[in-house]
C-alpha cells in the first residue's frame, strides 16, 4: 500500500480540476459546465481527504480510478471546447443541450442548471465509469480475489456523494437567489436522496457486480 503515490496522483488531478473550474466560474456559464466541474472537484477533494486519513485499504486503486475517470471527461470536454469531434456520443448529446437560459426568473435558471448537472452526472456515472473501471481493473487488478479486496473501497464513498449534493444545492440556491422555501422539499428530496441513492449509488453497485461476474474476460468483452 503506497499511500504517498496515491496522494500525489490524486493531488495532481485535483489541482487540474481546480484550474478547470475557474474556466466556468463566471455567471454566464454557471448554468452548464460550472456545476458539474464544481461537484467533481468537491468529490475529488473528499477522496483525497479519505486517502490522507487512511480510510481506503487500497488507496492507489482509488487514485488510479480518480485519474482515469477524470481523463475520460477531460478528453470529451476539450473536444467540445475546441470544436473538435466529441469521442462520446453521450457527451455530445449533453453538450448540445447547453444553451444559455435567458429566462428572467431565477427559479427557472436554478432548475435549468440542476437539470444540466443531472444530465452530466448520468453520462459520467452510467457511461464513463464502466470504461474507467475496465481500464483500471484490466490493467492492474484482473483477479476476482483482488476485486473482492477492492470492493469495500469502491463502496465506501457513499457519504462523499451525499455531502457533495448538499454543498452543491446550497451554492445553487445562493447563486440564483432562490429562497430555500421556494424549492419544495419534494424536489430537494428527489436530488439529494432519491437521485443519489437510487441512481448514482445503485448504478455503481450494479456496475461493480457486472464487472466482478466478468472478471477474467478480455476487457473489450465487458460492458
Amino acid at each position: 500500500m503506497d499511500i504517498n503515490e496515491a496522494i500525489v496522483l490524486t493531488e495532481n488531478v485535483l489541482v487540474y480540476q481546480q484550474k478547470r473550474l475557474l474556466l466556468f466560474s463566471n455567471a454566464k456559464q454557471k448554468n452548464c459546465l460550472y456545476w458539474f466541474c464544481k461537484a467533481y472537484t468537491l468529490v475529488t477533494e473528499q477522496q483525497l481527504d479519505y486517502i490522507k486519513q487512511r480510510k481506503f485499504a487500497y488507496p492507489v486503486f482509488v487514485a488510479r480510478v480518480v485519474e482515469e475517470f477524470d481523463a475520460i471527461f477531460e478528453e470529451n470536454l476539450q473536444a467540445y471546447l475546441q470544436g473538435q469531434p466529441i469521442p462520446s456520443f453521450y457527451w455530445k448529446t449533453v453538450f448540445a443541450g447547453f444553451n444559455s437560459s435567458g429566462d428572467k426568473f431565477l427559479l427557472y435558471q436554478f432548475l435549468y442548471a440542476w437539470k444540466n448537472l443531472v444530465n452530466c452526472l448520468d453520462v459520467h456515472i452510467q457511461k464513463d465509469l464502466p470504461v474507467c473501471l475496465v481500464a483500471v481493473i484490466g490493467a492492474h487488478y484482473q483477479d476476482k480475489n483482488r476485486m473482492d479486496s477492492l470492493k469495500n473501497d469502491f463502496f465506501s464513498m457513499t457519504n462523499i456523494f451525499h455531502k457533495t449534493a448538499e454543498k452543491i444545492e446550497k451554492e445553487m440556491l445562493e447563486t440564483y437567489q432562490v429562497p430555500f422555501i421556494q424549492v419544495s422539499a419534494v424536489l430537494r428530496n428527489i436530488f439529494l436522496k432519491k437521485y443519489i441513492t437510487y441512481k448514482v449509488i445503485r448504478n455503481r453497485r450494479i456496475l461493480w457486480n457486472t464487472l466482478y461476474m466478468n472478471t477474467g474476460k478480455h476487457p473489450a468483452k465487458l460492458p
